[in-house]
């Protein structure tokens, strides 16, 4: 599976659940703000965010060293 689709498929898993619940918290159920400012929808959101930034770093850090690697071998 792709990257791409794989951190696509995460979000709707993590974020699937949530929705499924009556209002709640101290904004309007149906706003922007709401998914954005309520821990229970903003912290999958967040998370998700770290770990695909943290994945973009790591593979970018080890393509860099392979990339060295080959250099020095040729």
């Amino acid at each position: 599976m792709r990257p791409t689709a794989l951190c696509l498929t995460a979000f709707l898993l993590a974020t699937g659940p949530v929705l499924a619940h009556p209002g709640h918290g101290i904004t309007e159920g149906d706003s922007a703000g709401h998914y954005l400012l309520e821990p229970a929808h903003a912290a999958p959101v967040v998370l998700l965010l770290i770990g695909g930034i943290g994945l973009g770093l790591w593979r970018k850090r080890r393509n860099d060293r392979l990339k060295r690697e080959y250099a020095r071998k040729h």
